[in-house]
């Protein structure tokens, strides 16, 4: 198996795009059966940048689906909405706690990991970090 990084340069909304355009590129001269994307907002550049033959699983790191506003926990935000939404486009969804999966719709659907993947823990896919 081999591993191939990618990482999301800047920051933002140009930041994302840009990396999404670059990822796209890559895949089309690149074979790749999974994608592993940590963090909603890269899950969402894998999914428009995939290839329909590579498998895209998402772990959600909290922030991204339950944002905290003004101190306060708030699934309602529009991020969160965003990024939730992403659940019902990806082949698998990876969360870090019981109490994160129950944010989800998805909830049966949902791998609970205690630990934070690292990529030489999981060969098979490439990964994309903010």
């Amino acid at each position: 198996m081999k591993l191939e990084y990618f990482l999301v340069k800047g920051k933002g909304i140009i930041g994302y795009s840009s990396a999404m355009f670059k990822l796209r590129r890559k895949l089309k001269t690149n074979s790749v059966d999974v994608l592993h994307a940590h963090y909603g907002l890269c899950g969402w550049i894998s999914y428009y940048a995939k290839t329909k033959r590579a498998s895209l699983v998402v772990s959600y790191m909290g922030s991204d689906v339950l944002p905290v506003l003004k101190g306060n926990v708030s699934p309602h935000s529009l991020r969160a909405r965003v990024n939730q939404a992403l659940q019902h486009r990806v082949d698998h969804v990876i969360v870090k706690s019981k109490n994160l999966r129950n944010v989800l719709t998805r909830q049966n659907e949902v791998s609970v990991s205690y630990t934070h993947l690292r990529a030489h823990e999981t060969p098979e896919h490439t990964v994309c970090r903010p």
